[in-house]
């Protein structure tokens, strides 16, 4: 789903000042202290339900995971 900016307003939220003093890590360091710490992972173009069900396996059993989807099957997985 091209050109609705989703791309510019991740790194625009990545970049924030407010985002980064309230989150504790950002990807480079995300498998390392997903464990201990919030953190926000922002994730674009995932479009099958394998492509996500590989991302998802590398987050905690208890980990609270927000999906804004456009296809029903992966976010019902």
């Amino acid at each position: 789903m091209g050109r609705y900016g989703k791309i510019t307003f991740a790194k625009q939220v990545y970049h924030h000042s407010n985002v980064r003093g309230y989150f504790d890590g950002f990807s480079w360091k995300l498998c390392i202290i997903q464990r201990e710490r919030k953190c926000l992972v922002v994730f674009d173009d995932i479009w099958s339900c394998d492509a996500w069900n590989s991302l998802k396996s590398g987050f905690p059993i208890d980990a609270e995971i927000k999906v804004k989807y456009y296809s029903p099957p992966i976010a019902h997985k």
